[in-house]
């Protein structure tokens, strides 16, 4: 359900994404080999897991407004992919040993769960 409640957003068992208005009326299909679509706050954004190469699944960002798709950078493996802010996206890789925050705004995604060897938790890299 979209954070305004006017659209629900799910994926069939193929991996097309949908959209289609809380009230009825046609589906719109948004991608495919795509699954577990999650909403930005602000409803703009669907974010999804992408199967195309089914060997190296990664994180698809879908912008509602322009149709436009993207890649996020470094999303590799993903499993689950939930908005957390209108420009991050929390996800597990598909092991789930560590868990990446990706900040669109400024482009970074830190790590977190695996240990350095000066034994810190996370790791920041930048992408543009």
């Amino acid at each position: 359900m979209s954070p305004d409640g006017k659209r629900v957003a799910y994926s069939d068992q193929k991996g097309s994404i949908y959209v289609i208005s809380s009230e009825g009326g046609p589906a719109q299909r948004l991608a495919a080999n795509c699954f577990a679509p999650s909403w930005s706050p602000d409803g703009n954004f669907l974010v999804c897991g992408d199967y195309t190469e089914s060997d190296h699944p990664k994180a698809q960002l879908l912008d509602l407004r322009t149709g436009k798709s993207s890649v996020v950078p470094g999303s590799g493996r993903p499993h689950g992919c939930p908005m957390v802010a209108e420009n991050m996206l929390v996800a597990s890789d598909i092991t789930l040993a560590s868990l990446k925050l990706y900040d669109f705004q400024n482009p970074t995604v830190v790590h977190f769960g695996r240990r350095n060897k000066a034994g810190q938790c996370h790791q920041l890299v930048t992408f543009a």
